[in-house]
């Protein structure tokens, strides 16, 4: 976008056209057992059959570290309710009543984030970025992870307009485990479908790259779903 001085003058290439591309010997990264803590029986069983049926497709495996994803994940929350704050100041002072709770509380929370903090977290993210890359990444054509580390839950459980509390917004904060910290970094991912749970709702897998790599994963993508049914699977109601 030639009017915006952040993004990429690189140029975009054809990703269908790459789609077919040979995926053999790929490597995907694999956390260690530690960094699954808390992951949901049913996800880790979608993910370990995933892997079986990469591997048939010619994809190898290498164990990962993670570093601390908290620390990526604070990071990121600090950014994203500063900047959203910013944006929305004049709707939020002016028409609150708009937003549904769980929203304004969490855009308001920006509203009290000193700007050292803010600042702190934008050199942060460089620093967190330039080090997954020389770090997780070393070797790896991308990394395998879970998309939500739990099955999905109800509406009722996480309507925070009916069910005010710590509760449903811990649900909340739990959607964006693994998801968030990438956003913060700017790295590619990929979500795909690779199972179902006990109530028949999709679990997904996700595939990190480096940066400006994601045809590397819609051909892993590709690949994977030429050989699965998952996301031809509609939902169990």
């Amino acid at each position: 976008d030639d009017d915006d001085a952040t993004a990429s003058a690189q140029a975009v290439p054809d990703y269908e056209a790459m789609l077919d591309r040979p995926v053999t010997g790929r490597r995907l990264g694999v956390p260690q057992d530690a960094a699954l803590d808390g992951v949901d029986a049913d996800v880790v069983a979608a993910l370990a059959q995933a892997r079986r049926d990469l591997q048939r497709l010619g994809m190898a495996f290498v164990d990962v570290r993670l570093p601390e994803l908290g620390a990526l994940f604070d990071s990121a929350e600090t950014i994203i309710k500063c900047e959203a704050a910013a944006m929305h100041r004049p709707w939020l002072e002016a028409r609150p009543q708009d937003y549904a709770n769980q929203v304004r509380w969490r855009m308001e929370a920006g509203f009290l984030i000193p700007a050292t903090q803010y600042i702190d977290a934008l050199r942060l993210r460089t620093h967190h970025t330039q080090a997954f890359i020389a770090g997780t990444l070393d070797g790896i054509d991308a990394l395998l992870l879970p998309t939500m580390p739990f099955a999905t839950p109800t509406r009722a459980e996480t309507d925070v307009e009916r069910r005010p509390g710590a509760t449903a917004l811990a649900i909340l904060s739990r959607f964006s485990r693994f998801t968030r910290p990438f956003n913060l970094l700017g790295l590619p991912a990929l979500s795909l479908p690779c199972g179902r749970d006990t109530n028949g709702l999709p679990i997904g897998l996700q595939l990190v790259g480096r940066p400006f790599a994601e045809a590397t994963l819609y051909a892993i993508g590709h690949a994977y779903q030429q050989a699965t049914d998952h996301h031809r699977q509609a939902p169990i109601l």
